[in-house]
């Protein structure tokens, strides 16, 4: 799991590199390569030299396969013609992946078309909606999204890097805390069809979307149109303007975060009590909101599983809630997504699966 990094404005390159050599005591040291892999791909920091490598106790052997498997990743890009996102595993054959998830050649058509324009970073999204019908694990399910970056990131991410992946626990009910369009309470209903989902998104365009994607599925759910937190009430939601996928009731930096709304909130307290038969489980993507719920620890630890993304950067007030994870669960943890913001500030993501 990786650091949490304090309020700090990094002016230049080696601010960076002081502030990562003051954390590296609580990284994992396959994070911590890859987070410097990445910043070094991104042209961020400068060539780390050998003293620093010792300033952080990691073997320069451990970065350099790290550093080789991350340009690995990179160079898919170029021999796929559609991308390959820093976390993928070298191993996947995304073209391949396309052709088993589309249930026909329509959807096809349009995948490959939407990883082409998400490969190419174009602005160029309709926005109208898109129909797709795609081979999940155990069904055929039917899905209408909006055409966006987003969109197609989503479903790189949930059905073919299957970041929510884990071994199955029977549960009865499922919090889907962060529902987005109502992909991934898609695969969770495919792996547990017999739970009850229990769906929370805040963002009213997404909610309409995620709605309609129960629906026609035939997916029974509680749907919530709010935001989780630690006060019940409302909340204001700050849109970011590259998509809904980055909405958030944490930060608000005007630079990225472009518009805002209130919302409803909805608190641990609320939702564990619509837990059917006190077995349930948890996938928890809430834009850095997570920290706080460490505060209700005792109803997240009755949980079987919690999967999810935990976000980390200088604007997120953590409270340790990675240490409750591994302090309850058996943590497992994937490559950390890395890069720098507006501000020049470091923000880390890392998907994770924590089962008891």
């Amino acid at each position: 799991i990786p650091f949490f990094m304090k309020n700090t404005t990094l002016k230049l390159t080696h601010d960076l590199l002081e502030l990562v050599t003051k954390l590296s005591h609580v990284l994992d040291k396959n994070s911590l390569a890859w987070c410097l892999a990445s910043l070094l791909y991104q042209k961020s920091i400068p060539e780390v030299s050998e003293d620093f490598f010792q300033t952080l106790k990691l073997e320069r052997s451990v970065f350099e396969n790290i550093n080789a498997e991350y340009k690995k990743i990179q160079s898919l890009k170029k021999l796929s013609g559609i991308p390959g996102f820093v976390r993928m595993s070298p191993h996947v054959n995304l073209s391949k992946e396309l052709a088993l998830l589309a249930h026909d050649d329509e959807t096809l058509a349009i995948l490959q078309n939407g990883f082409q324009k998400l490969w190419k970073n174009t602005t160029q999204w309709s926005h109208q909606v898109i129909h797709l019908k795609l081979r999940f694990p155990h069904s055929i399910k039917l899905l209408t999204l909006p055409d966006t970056a987003h969109t197609f990131a989503s479903i790189l991410e949930l059905l073919i890097e299957k970041n929510y992946a884990h071994k199955p626990t029977a549960v009865t009910t499922i919090f889907d805390l962060g529902t987005n369009l109502g992909i991934s309470a898609c695969f969770l209903h495919d792996l547990y069809p017999a739970a009850h989902i229990v769906c929370v998104e805040p963002c009213t365009e997404t909610f309409n979307f995620l709605k309609q994607n129960l629906s026609q599925n035939n997916i029974k759910a509680t749907l919530l149109n709010g935001a989780v937190s630690t006060e019940k009430g409302e909340a204001v939601l700050y849109k970011h303007r590259a998509g809904n996928l980055l909405h958030s009731i944490a930060f608000n930096n005007p630079v990225e975060y472009t518009s805002h709304t209130k919302v409803k909130t909805f608190t641990i307290n609320e939702l564990i009590p619509l837990a059917r038969k006190n077995s349930f489980g948890i996938k928890l993507d809430i834009e850095g909101c997570e920290h706080s719920l460490v505060d209700t620890k005792n109803l997240l630890k009755q949980a079987s599983w919690i999967v999810g993304e935990l976000h980390y950067g200088s604007f997120y007030a953590q409270k340790g809630f990675e240490s409750f994870l591994l302090q309850h669960f058996n943590v497992s943890v994937k490559n950390p997504n890395c890069s720098l913001d507006a501000f020049k500030q470091l923000k880390i993501s890392q998907d994770f699966s924590a089962i008891q």
